[in-house]
């Protein structure tokens, strides 16, 4: 869909979608074990649902209905997942799954299939899983005669392939420890799979490049709440302190939050005003701001990358984002895409090896149209657009489903027009 947005007055409240960082991996945890496990304020994001049918094809019945997910059964090897776009589901359940020696195939997304994966299929390969590429989506994994090892792993690439291997231990089936080698990205959600699984009841012991994972999953029912996403929160924040001057309001986000992305409260703290509301939790208050010069670093926040651009479209005194890299290996090559989007608007770019300087330029451009594929890039574009007043044409807006199907509908809550041709 092709929507052109305006906006005269941007002002309310907004509260963002679950996390689904959270999300997908309590639903492919719920596979480790017998018994019911609920899982509460799911927004319902294509990646949560694709998680969903994961462990729907592995034998568990899984039921959504007002923003809860109820799953029971017992894990059988599936003959074939999909996937979809969803890298998170596809590299985390790889790992649960092979642990549990199961011989799968998998169906992805032409998006999904060629993202590097080669760190993970390496360390599986060596522990006797066998992995082919049967189609040109689609890929035979054979763990039938995978061995316990102490596991060998690349952590520059992704975070996603350590916690994979950490799921893969909780089968229960194969003893070993995680041995991470190299550089260490994203290291916070790492932290967020540890939390996962002590949620289930397993023990995770890490010391230095080290990670073991023991125990057993809890007996019973289990209920869990899923937290508001910050990488969604950030668009809002951004658009109150570039175009807001009555404010905007993020409410719903946890104070303590081990999401990587939480790290945007300590970034534009200056800028913030923050409440602690007993039953939603935090609440930010965004206001037009004369902005300083902001950085920020892809390796541990590649997803806010895209919107923290914006913030040096329209800044005179602009963002760094260091190690831009990490982001040729996201959903797209989204340095290539920031530079696009700043360009178009008018902005100073300057690359310096790694890091990449934006800053606003001496006039703003009015870009005729911007087609993104990513979600995330799409948002951004969204934002830049309203800040600017353009009579941009965004495409592909159907494309946030996968992370935040409301931002829309969230955008025009604050006084957005969006007129859809």
């Amino acid at each position: 869909m092709k929507v052109k947005l305006k906006a005269h007055h941007l002002a309310g409240t907004i509260t963002p979608p679950s996390s689904k960082s959270f999300t997908q991996r309590y639903i492919l945890l719920a596979m480790s074990r017998e018994g019911s496990t609920k899982i509460l304020n799911v927004s319902g994001s294509e990646d949560e649902m694709v998680a969903m049918g994961i462990a729907r094809d592995s034998n568990f019945t899984v039921d959504y209905r007002d923003r809860e997910i109820s799953i029971n059964g017992k894990f059988k090897c599936p003959e074939k997942v999909y996937a979809g776009e969803s890298a998170t589901s596809f590299r985390l359940s790889l790992g649960l799954i092979s642990g549990m020696m199961c011989k799968t195939v998998y169906e992805l997304a032409e998006s999904l299939s060629v993202r590097p994966n080669g760190p993970l299929e390496s360390a599986l390969t060596a522990a006797g899983v066998k992995i082919k590429r049967i189609s040109k989506n689609e890929i035979e994994v054979d763990s039938s005669h995978i061995q316990s090892m102490d596991m060998k792993i690349n952590g520059g690439l992704s975070s996603q392939f350590v916690s994979s291997l950490m799921l893969l231990f909780a089968g229960g089936l194969l003893e070993g420890k995680i041995i991470i080698e190299g550089k260490n990205t994203s290291t916070g959600y790492i932290d967020i799979t540890e939390k996962c699984l002590s949620d289930f009841g397993f023990t995770v012991t890490r010391e230095n490049q080290t990670i073991s994972v023991s125990g057993t999953p809890y007996k019973g029912q289990i209920k869990l709440m899923v937290e508001s996403d910050f990488s969604s929160a950030a668009y809002f924040i951004v658009l109150g302190l570039l175009g807001s001057k009555e404010g905007i309001r993020v409410s719903g986000l946890s104070a303590n939050s081990l999401q990587p992305d939480s790290a945007i409260l300590n970034i534009l703290k200056p800028y913030l005003k923050t409440f602690q509301r007993e039953e939603n939790g935090l609440e930010i208050e965004c206001r037009q701001s004369q902005l300083d010069s902001v950085e920020l670093d892809a390796d541990q926040n590649p997803d806010l990358a895209p919107i923290m651009s914006v913030i040096g479209i329209f800044s005179e005194n602009g963002i760094k984002i260091r190690n831009i890299g990490r982001l040729s290996f996201k959903e797209s090559d989204r340095a290539s895409s920031i530079i696009k989007l700043a360009e178009d608007f008018g902005a100073s770019i300057i690359k310096d090896g790694t890091t990449l300087n934006i800053r606003r330029g001496k006039e703003i451009k009015q870009p005729y149209s911007f087609d993104f594929k990513d979600h995330r890039m799409i948002m951004a574009a969204a934002v830049a657009i309203v800040i600017s007043g353009s009579d941009t044409t965004l495409c592909n807006t159907e494309n946030v489903k996968k992370s935040y199907a409301d931002f829309f509908n969230d955008l025009q809550s604050l006084g957005v027009f969006m007129e859809s041709h």
